[in-house]
């Protein structure tokens, strides 16, 4: 069922009234800016480009949500971080071990580990948590990149 709707002017602002349900809403213009008035008392105030978006956007909606016009798509995903190729898999006592001495006595650079041992930066970083060498990953990144500055991985 479509809304009612009303177009007045209301001290000298043109304002578009509507009702969903019983409940008035309503989006009030007063040159470049725009005013929305939810049944509740919610005010939602932007530019009027802000509403002239928003407006050709929801024109743009089909009946069904799955489609949506290629304007409105969303920006392609980032692509996933490189995983090792272990990643997901369990640690055996030997990697265990081998994770360990390097994390307490070498200086030997994380990218050297993470091919060793077939497993990303921050599989490391959460093994060594969990073996309770280090409070948390962040701890591990500072100690790590304290011993072995020109590693470069992991600098954020």
């Amino acid at each position: 069922m479509k809304p009612e709707t009303s177009v007045t002017t209301r001290l000298g602002k043109p304002q578009l009234s509507w009702e969903v349900d019983g409940r008035l809403h309503s989006l009030t213009f007063d040159g470049a800016h725009g005013t929305y008035c939810s049944p509740d008392g919610e005010v939602i105030e932007m530019p009027r480009e802000g509403w002239l978006a928003l407006v050709e956007a929801a024109a743009r909606l089909t009946d069904e949500p799955t489609k949506i016009s290629p304007p409105l798509r969303a920006t392609p995903a980032k692509p996933p971080k490189p995983r090792g190729p272990r990643s997901g898999q369990g640690w055996s006592p030997e990697e265990d071990a081998r994770v360990l001495a390097w994390f307490t006595s070498e200086t030997t650079p994380i990218a050297a580990i993470m091919g060793e041992l077939g497993r990303n930066e921050g599989g490391i970083e959460s093994r060594l948590v969990r073996l309770k060498a280090a409070p948390d990953r962040e701890a591990v990144r500072r100690a790590y990149l304290r011993r072995t500055a020109s590693d470069g991985i992991g600098i954020k």
